[in-house]
């Protein structure tokens, strides 16, 4: 049917029973679930073949193109032979099936789903979509709302920069034919759980400057020791001193 305009389609007619004496045959269009005007234009005429006369003949007919996705559409050309004076012959259909070449609109197979990272990790979100020439556009926000496109998001598949604060993203999937919004879902922030990485090493002694114990003054007689953590948050230390039998 083409995406726009017009198409012209020709039928071709046949004289068949032999060739003695002329023949007339006269057509009309039927619409279908194909409809006249918008599919296709209305026609109606008549062939004539004279005495003798064999040659095909044919007709041409109009469609009319659009681009909205639909099934395949039909319509009937009815036709009957006449012969003059006597009566006509039997009406016969020829039917003209129109096909769709028209893109169907996109369809979402697969939300999103919401997710949680650390802070300061990317985040990964995908969608599964069914269709011809899809192109996809990531934003942050609630569902329709398309002030804050990302300037990374056009794929299936979205890896966020390093999230530091709870985020709402979406995605449009389009196509010539349409298009479809995924909801909307939460990447979650949350903090990095505190892990040793180095063990306390072999105690060191720190030097008495207490004047109580015997030293010029500041801090007394000690231990220390030294402990390494991975992750970035604030974290809390809570050192306990293990008192041998017999010391105060």
């Amino acid at each position: 049917e083409g995406h726009a305009g017009s198409t012209a389609i020709t039928l071709t007619f046949s004289r068949t029973g032999g060739t003695v004496g002329p023949k007339d045959i006269t057509y009309t269009t039927t619409p279908g679930t194909a409809q006249e005007g918008d599919d296709y234009l209305a026609a109606s005429g008549s062939l004539h073949w004279n005495d003798g006369d064999a040659t095909d003949q044919s007709i041409t007919l109009t469609l009319r193109g659009d681009t909205q996705y639909e099934s395949d559409e039909a319509f009937q050309i009815t036709y009957q032979e006449t012969h003059g004076a006597q009566p006509p012959g039997p009406s016969q259909a020829i039917t003209v099936t129109i096909v769709n070449d028209d893109v169907a609109p996109p369809v979402l197979l697969a939300q999103p789903t919401p997710t949680t990272v650390v802070r300061g990790a990317s985040a990964s979100l995908q969608v599964v979509a069914n269709g011809e020439g899809l192109t996809y556009q990531w934003y942050q926000g609630a569902t329709g709302d398309m002030t804050q496109a990302l300037a990374n998001g056009t794929a299936s598949i979205f890896v966020s920069p390093a999230v530091t604060a709870d985020l709402t993203l979406w995605v449009r999937i389009s196509n010539p034919a349409g298009y479809v919004d995924s909801t909307s879902v939460q990447v979650r922030v949350v903090e990095q759980a505190p892990a040793v990485i180095d063990h306390p090493s072999t105690p060191g002694t720190a030097a008495n400057s207490d004047p109580k114990g015997g030293g010029s003054g500041g801090c007394g007689n000690g231990t220390f020791l030294s402990l390494a953590l991975a992750g970035g948050a604030l974290v809390s230390l809570r050192l306990r001193r293990n008192r041998r039998a017999g010391r105060p």
